[in-house]
């Protein structure tokens, strides 16, 4: 069980980075006259391929998603950096936000059977994150700032992951 309370942590702390970038990138563009579309944007492709995505990884895809989803919202950090078009930038930030949070939901439920205190950790994270991304746009962090602390997502995904094959799980 200290394994999958350890996995807990670790994707606490990647919920946690994901969430900054998403809500840095969605909370940026508050003044834009599009707002409404973006923010509708966001949260469907985010959450609503979800379970798609999940059917996917149940069915026998082992694609690590969470560095998949850190890539895609560093890229959107970066697009956002080049001033790249807005609904781009959503979207690509939304999918990579969706692809992180299979990967941590998984993680923490196949490792941790019958037990819920590992996943409720990793969601936990979620809620730090939006608050922090929204006050460092509010402030206006610059962008750089903002795409090493999303690429510092990397090492507890990598920390998790050899953990896991460690142990011989397979997720």
């Amino acid at each position: 069980m200290k394994k999958a309370n350890t996995l807990g942590g670790l994707y606490f702390l990647v919920h946690f980075l994901v969430e900054i970038t998403s809500f840095y990138v969605v909370t940026s563009y508050t003044q834009s006259p599009y707002v409404w579309i973006l923010m509708f944007v966001y949260d469907f492709v985010a959450f609503v391929p979800q379970g798609v995505f999940g059917y996917l990884r149940d069915n026998g895809i082992r694609v690590n998603f969470a560095l998949v989803g850190t890539a895609l919202t560093t890229l959107a950090l970066v697009l956002m950096w080049a001033d790249s078009n807005v609904f781009l930038i959503v979207t690509v930030v939304a999918i990579g936000n969706c692809f992180v949070h299979i990967h941590g939901a998984e993680v923490t439920l196949r490792n941790s059977p019958g037990r819920i205190t590992p996943a409720a950790v990793f969601v936990a994270g979620g809620s730090f994150g939006v608050i922090t991304g929204k006050l460092l746009a509010a402030n206006q962090i610059a962008v750089p700032w903002l795409i090493g602390l999303n690429l510092l997502s990397l090492l507890p995904i990598l920390f998790a992951d050899g953990s896991r094959r460690a142990t011989g799980r397979k997720t």
